[in-house]
């Protein structure tokens, strides 16, 4: 059983990697060799990541051409990767043994899909840890966040140079999805999270305050987790992690998007949480 479990919840393309990376070598935050697991988003969510076959593949990529001498150095990473990839079906004693040689105060698990899951998912949660549960879930500029994710998902997908040759129907067509449209909706999320969270488990970090004082908002962090502040230099906030590529979103599709992501503004206005700095319809 996990004694404390951490989990950064989302969203997608909102600072989640960023604060990963600001968190990793904190003496008191075990982080796996794999950064998001996505054990509760597929058995509870209806999403297939882990699948045997992906596991074993992630397993070959991790081994792959290792000489002896790295082999040697990276044991420890190679045979959590067995024990990763090798079980035909996963279960909560699978997740939990993903975590046996953690000594810190808190294991951490940084899936973005962890969000969407409804109260059967957090009843899952629940069964993996015996102490003390702390969420974070990071927003973004819901505008900008959407156009980052359809750009990264073209990238992703291997069609980096249709970004703008698919044309308008293709971005509709992708944002009209319903994975994409449970991603997008933080304002339902929120509801979700607050009612099976209390208030001592769940905090809502904001992307642009990263930004603007990241060492006060890891500050803060640190408060929430009740652990020890660290200080970082200005290179090491300033790091970019998975840009996309910077093209601007053609004018004649941003009305679209303004009228898709009108009930999240909405949804965040009534619950007093639009960020200062995010962008209004013009």
């Amino acid at each position: 059983m996990i004694e404390n479990l951490f989990l950064n919840v989302g969203v997608m393309k909102a600072g989640t990697t960023w604060l990963y990376e600001q968190l990793k070598n904190h003496p008191d935050i075990s982080f796996l060799p794999e950064k998001e697991i996505h054990y509760f988003s597929t058995v509870s969510g209806g999403w297939d990541l882990l699948s045997h076959e992906e596991r074993m593949r992630k397993f070959f990529i991790n081994v792959e051409g290792k000489s002896f001498e790295r082999f040697q150095e990276t044991i420890s990473g190679i045979c959590w990767y067995a024990d990763y990839a090798l079980p035909a079906h996963i279960n909560n004693a699978w997740y939990q043994g993903l975590y046996k040689h953690a000594s810190s105060k808190y294991c951490a698990d940084f899936s973005n899909l962890t969000c969407n899951l409804d109260e059967a998912g957090w009843r899952r949660v629940r069964q993996n840890f015996s102490h003390k549960l702390k969420v974070t879930y990071c927003l973004r500029d819901p505008f900008k966040r959407a156009w980052s994710h359809y750009k990264f998902h073209m990238e992703w997908t291997g069609h980096s140079s249709n970004i703008l040759s698919d044309g308008f129907e293709g971005f509709k067509n992708l944002l009209e999805e319903d994975w994409f449209k449970e991603i997008v909706r933080y304002d339902l999320a929120i509801k979700r999270l607050e009612k099976n969270l209390t208030v001592d488990e769940f905090k809502i970090v904001y992307f642009e305050d990263f930004r603007t004082s990241p060492q006060t908002s890891l500050d803060q962090l640190c408060e929430f987790l009740e652990i020890e502040k660290i200080k970082q230099t200005d290179s090491e906030f300033s790091i970019k992690v998975n840009p996309s590529q910077d093209i601007q979103m053609p004018e004649g599709w941003k009305d679209f998007l303004w009228d898709y992501l009108e009930p999240v503004y909405a949804g965040l206005d009534d619950r007093g949480l639009l960020h200062k700095d995010w962008l209004r319809r013009p």
